[in-house]
């Protein structure tokens, strides 16, 4: 009984702590980094502004296709107002309504029209570049992250041998103390170094935390994650230090965005310019025109009547008659007037600018001042590019070389650390040189680890800069 119970006990803690068992999600680096250009804010914003771009095109071809348009107004008008049928004075209640359609085809307007899709279409290149700039940049500080955090779990590792390797004196020690060959000095000494080495991992682990949250907030997610550890790349150069340069100035996004950006500011010039010319455009136009005073006259047959004139007939005064037709009026319906009363009109337009002239002179100016500035960015993003590659071969190399040295080092510092704790033992050396021996061959074991971290990292990161896959 006792033992099911106890089996019971354990499936509800094992129950209630499965959804943190679980909650937390497994990442590789390059699982970070398709997240990453999936979620991140930046990446997104870029894309946005890449479909900005490619709608402003369309739009700016579409200014290209002639101006038509249809209009069509009507109204009431009362009391006294002119009759638009009969262009007379009436005095009862008006309905009016009139339509008309426009078109308009420019002819010529100094090839604004042209230039303006030259730019746009530019501008689409533009900020295509400028959203791989973005994407590249995240890429290299998902690796910096990814690589940070691995470098703490790693040092963790190599904290919490050298605080097992420390509790193993300290308890050895405390035995020998007990026994009364063992001096309370040492015991206190080691109690003094084992809490120092639980203070590094704690320092460690918040570090490793730090590190998480900034990944985290680069791949844009708020779910737990832990990194897949995956094989550190320690790879040689392939190729020279002036090709390595060449190649990542020649794909860089960012000298390619800076390159079209020079572009696009000297079509706008020739957009500014345009305004100097005169604009000639053909114009056409067709009207007609509705109102409920409009009427028509339908003979509806013949009357007599009396003219009101008199003929002497054997003394007798005989009226004069006459016969005359009968008419009844109606008003003509919409679409007879409509198709009655249509006008239309062609010419030619031609608007020859003088005054804006001094204005425009003013953006010529201001424009070919951005195109400066445009040029002047596009030669410090190549400088920056290329102070940026060989900083991270400059990194790469150092932390190469430091390899080997660090594995010299330690093989040393190991080879010590055994002599020391020989002597120790046997009462040859104090506790001083005991733990600074122990101490340079963590310390070592440490920065080995933080050059091989390192060197992978920016080795990944060159291979961003090259477009490698």
């Amino acid at each position: 009984m006792e033992r099911q119970i106890l089996y019971l006990l354990m499936i509800i803690f094992l129950y209630l702590n499965s959804p943190i068992a679980f909650s937390q999600k497994y990442m590789t680096l390059q699982e970070c980094i398709d997240l990453g250009l999936k979620n991140n804010m930046d990446v997104k914003n870029a894309n946005y502004q890449k479909q900005g771009a490619k709608i402003a095109v369309n739009q700016a071809q579409l200014a290209l296709i002639p101006e038509f348009g249809f209009s069509i107004n009507g109204g009431l008008a009362t009391g006294r107002s002119i009759n638009p049928y009969t262009n007379s004075f009436v005095n009862q209640n008006l309905t009016f309504s009139n339509a008309s359609a426009q078109l308009n085809v420019p002819i010529y307007n100094g090839l604004k029209l042209k230039s303006a899709i030259e730019k746009s279409k530019l501008d689409e290149a533009m900020n295509n570049w400028q959203a791989a700039s973005v994407a590249q940049k995240l890429v290299t500080d998902i690796i910096l992250a990814y690589s940070n955090v691995l470098n703490g779990e790693l040092q963790k590792e190599v904290l919490q041998k050298r605080m097992v390797e420390t509790k193993r004196q300290l308890d050895r020690f405390i035995v020998m103390e007990n026994q009364g060959v063992g001096s309370q000095s040492d015991v206190q000494n080691f109690k003094g170094q084992y809490a120092a080495d639980q203070i590094s991992i704690v320092n460690m682990e918040n570090q490793i935390a730090v590190n998480v949250n900034v990944l985290k907030s680069l791949i844009n997610t708020t779910e737990d994650i832990q990194i897949i550890r995956g094989d550190s790349e320690i790879s040689p150069l392939l190729l020279e230090d002036s090709e390595i340069l060449s190649k990542a100035i020649e794909g860089a996004p960012s000298i390619r965005a800076a390159e079209y950006a020079v572009s696009s500011s000297v079509a706008q010039l020739k957009v500014v310019k345009a305004d100097f010319y005169p604009t000639i455009s053909l114009f056409g136009q067709l009207n007609s025109n509705f109102s409920s005073a409009a009427e028509r006259f339908i003979e509806t047959g013949t009357e007599e009547r009396s003219t009101g004139d008199y003929v002497n007939f054997n003394s007798q005064r005989i009226p004069v008659l006459t016969t005359s037709t009968t008419f009844r009026n109606e008003v003509i319906d919409f679409a007879s007037q409509i198709n009655n009363n249509l006008n239309s009109a062609v010419g030619l337009s031609v608007f020859i600018p003088i005054s804006s002239i001094f204005s425009t002179k003013n953006r010529v100016s201001f424009q070919k001042n951005l195109i400066d500035q445009a040029r002047s960015q596009y030669e410090a993003s190549q400088i920056s590019m290329n102070n940026v590659v060989s900083n991270v071969l400059i990194n790469y190399k150092t932390q190469f070389k430091s390899i080997a040295l660090y594995e010299t080092q330690l093989a040393a510092f190991t080879e010590a650390y055994r002599i020391e704790e020989v002597k120790y033992n046997n009462g040859v050396t104090n506790f001083a040189s005991f733990i600074a021996a122990k101490n340079n061959m963590d310390n070592t074991s440490l920065n080995l680890v933080n050059a091989k971290i390192q060197t992978a990292f920016w080795y990944k990161v060159l291979d961003v800069y090259l477009q490698k896959k």
